[in-house]
């Protein structure tokens, strides 16, 4: 299902997402990045997952949304994870998202 993903109010791209493990309530999929994630966001992605005792506050405070189109907000017990290495360029970025309610992993069927 292709959505829509915020950090904050900015919108900073969109994903192809699909459920991964429907009993975790997981769902996983390519992220295709806007000009506000390359300018606004990458970079913390980038310190996140680079440092051995991440800084969850600054994680947080981007505070990621996802958005069907709708205007559906998911709301993941678990949050968001966007795997953007920076030593992998040439690999595809990707979001995942952990704890959906089965009603809304069901929307995702």
């Amino acid at each position: 299902m292709k959505v829509t993903v915020y950090s904050n109010e900015l919108i900073i791209g969109e994903a192809n997402l699909q459920i991964v493990d429907e009993n975790m309530g997981c769902i996983s999929g390519d992220f295709i990045p806007s000009n506000n994630y390359y300018g606004f966001i990458q970079e913390a992605v980038w310190e996140f997952w680079a440092t051995s005792k991440p800084d969850y506050q600054k994680w947080f405070a981007l505070n990621f949304q996802v958005k069907l189109s709708d205007g559906y907000t998911l709301n993941p017990e678990g949050g968001y994870s966007i795997n953007d290495i920076k030593e992998l360029p040439n690999e595809p970025i990707t979001i995942d998202s952990i704890g959906l309610s089965p009603h809304t992993i069901a929307l995702f069927k």
